[in-house]
């Protein structure tokens, strides 16, 4: 109760510098996390641990953003830059419903992958699945400049395209536990699966 009280007298930062930190306060917590609290013991046995992990990783963009944790190498978004079966994984994280033509992008990504594809993204099977992706991320996206054409799967057309294309699924989670609270109930609209090559 006390701190529903206080926050009815806070009016917020006053500084520019306080504005400018309470814009992040969203971004500081879970896989976006800014703050790293760790002993410098943990911080580096994370890094042991990390450091090869991600100097394995090829990421590519079509832009260059100022708060990537990894350097992305650019691209022009039709052709990823890389030599047919060159990694044993290639995977997209909620991307490809941000592509002109997310198709395409599957079978691209497919074409780099030696063995497995691994894509989590969204699916809708109704108007209502649709709009509240499109809702969704334009809160999560449009502050960041990152545009969405809102070409999400509808049903399970990617899934099908790939696997009409000779890939195995191994795995596959539906509804994907992403979010708690409220956000809950938007946990049908997530996705993840792994194919493996034939």
């Amino acid at each position: 109760m006390t701190n529903r009280d206080n926050a009815q007298h806070s009016t917020g930062p006053k500084t520019e510098a306080g504005k400018n930190r309470s814009k992040l306060n969203a971004l500081r917590h879970g896989l976006t996390g800014q703050v790293v609290i760790l002993t410098e013991e943990d911080r580096l046995a994370h890094a042991k641990f990390t450091d090869p992990i991600v100097k394995r990783l090829a990421p590519v963009d079509v832009v260059e953003r100022k708060e990537s944790l990894v350097v992305p190498q650019l691209y022009d978004g039709r052709r990823l830059p890389f030599e047919d079966r060159a990694f044993d994984l290639a995977y997209a994280v909620d991307v490809l419903h941000h592509c002109p033509d997310p198709l395409h992008a599957i079978d691209d990504m497919a074409r780099c992958a030696k063995r497995y594809l691994l894509i989590k993204d969204h699916t809708y099977h109704t108007a209502a699945g649709r709009w509240t992706l499109a809702v969704l991320d334009e809160l999560g996206n449009r502050r960041f400049g990152i545009p969405s054409p809102y070409l999400y799967q509808q049903d399970w057309r990617w899934v099908e395209h790939l696997e009409s294309r000779g890939w195995r699924r191994v795995a596959f989670e539906h509804p994907l536990a992403c979010h708690t609270g409220p956000l809950a109930v938007t946990n049908r609209l997530q996705w993840i699966a792994l194919w493996e090559r034939r």
